[in-house]
């Protein structure tokens, strides 16, 4: 009896030890639920996937035309680079084009969910009674934004890793920005430029901390909504009804105004007036990405603490 109790001490004593003591358990227990066998973060991370391999396909086959042009004239080509046909910065394509309308949905249905369906359950007041209503809701707020930066940040590194098995992991020169679509006054463009893999890695993690911001925002609308499916949806919803009035405004001011002064035409075009989220993962966004990705960055983390300090203490009876 003595030798079978031993070990079995052991590898308690073994397992405490790997449970990092800066954890909480509350946080520990939710990542477990959002990043185990949960289906809803594992479907759209293969969703996500799907369409990095996809884009990098697409992208595959305009890398060979280039390539026999670059050949047939003797010319370099910058843009044959593997950075420039990564999915964040090549802007083109079904498969990109669907990752970037699908990603707010994507990064929230992970755990955006899991304020509401386990307080319709009822599971919700008995780890209140245990933990506590602020120490629950910011577990749930930690494993809703990794899980909804997770289905960003795979994708990315998978469709950047896809791409150099095909294309050569050159720099880039300023002087295709043409080609690639980061301007001068994208955000980070010196770095995309000077050393492009760390730009990868940078904005791989901008766009990561974005989406899980988002999943944060869609959480906290769960405090104002009850049931969550409509929360996502609505929140998506909204994203659009964005997009269409900030279109319909510029185009009555154009109207009114006229197309000949260009200093209007870059105001117009700058992040205040165009309230379009779906383009703040992408740096080559045109005029006004880095204030775009700013008043994104600032507006969602606001709405992910203001929304629960307001009505944490009034969502559950």
């Amino acid at each position: 009896m003595r030798s079978k109790s031993a070990p079995i001490g052991k590898g308690s004593d073994r397992s405490q030890k790997l449970r990092p003591p800066w954890i909480p358990g509350t946080v520990r227990a939710e990542l477990r639920k959002a990043l185990g066998a949960n289906p809803w973060f594992w479907l759209p991370l293969a969703a996500g996937c799907a369409l990095a391999v996809g884009s990098a396909a697409y992208c595959h086959t305009i890398f060979q035309n280039s390539l026999e042009m670059a050949l047939a004239y003797n010319r370099p080509y910058s843009s044959l680079s593997c950075f420039v046909f990564w999915m964040p910065v090549y802007n083109y394509g079904i498969f990109t084009g669907m990752f970037k309308l699908a990603w707010p949905l994507l990064a929230a249905a992970p755990y955006a969910w899991s304020w509401g369906a386990e307080r319709r359950r009822g599971v919700l007041q008995q780890e209140i009674m245990r933990a506590g209503r602020g120490a629950c809701y910011r577990a749930k707020a930690v494993a809703a934004f990794l899980s909804g930066a997770l289905v960003v940040l795979v994708p990315y590194l998978l469709n950047l890793i896809i791409c150099a098995c095909y294309a050569p992991a050159s720099p880039v020169w300023a002087t295709d920005q043409g080609f690639t679509g980061i301007f001068q006054d994208a955000p980070l463009s010196s770095l995309f430029y000077h050393h492009p893999f760390a730009f990868c890695l940078a904005w791989s993690v901008i766009a990561s901390v974005v989406a899980g911001l988002w999943a944060t925002t869609v959480l906290s609308l769960t405090l104002l909504i009850e049931r969550p499916v409509e929360a996502i949806t609505g929140s998506y919803v909204i994203l659009y009804l964005l997009v269409f009035a900030s279109e319909q405004v510029k185009t009555a001011i154009m109207g009114v105004v006229g197309y000949d002064d260009q200093r209007l035409l870059d105001i117009l075009r700058s992040a205040p007036l165009s309230l379009n989220l779906f383009k703040v993962l992408s740096p080559s966004t045109g005029i006004g990405g880095t204030e775009r990705l700013i008043i994104a960055l600032v507006l969602l983390a606001l709405a992910s603490i203001i929304v629960p300090r307001m009505r944490l203490r009034e969502d559950l009876p």
